[in-house]
């Protein structure tokens, strides 16, 4: 289940289905989250949140709907067996 998931599982799984994605933080405003992309221009989506659970649930959802290859590993919360080649 997803809770039980920590943020570094999600960034982790992010990164295996070849999905660029990043955290950072800034005292004043929060969590700047962002996912697609490689370039700050170029991020398919962003947001800032208060915490590392927020982003970590928010990059879960942005994943599942942007990332066919994480959608089919990891929606409903059961990961399918890794491929490898």
């Amino acid at each position: 289940m997803f809770m039980t998931l920590t943020l570094t599982d999600i960034l982790c799984r992010i990164y295996e289905c070849e999905e660029n994605c990043s955290l950072s933080s800034d005292w004043n405003a929060g969590w700047h989250v962002t996912i697609g992309g490689s370039q700050r221009a170029h991020f398919e989506a962003e947001t800032w949140v208060s915490n590392p659970q927020e982003a970590a649930r928010w990059l879960h959802e942005q994943a599942l709907q942007r990332c066919s290859g994480y959608r089919a590993r990891y929606a409903g919360g059961v990961e399918s067996p890794p491929t490898r080649a």
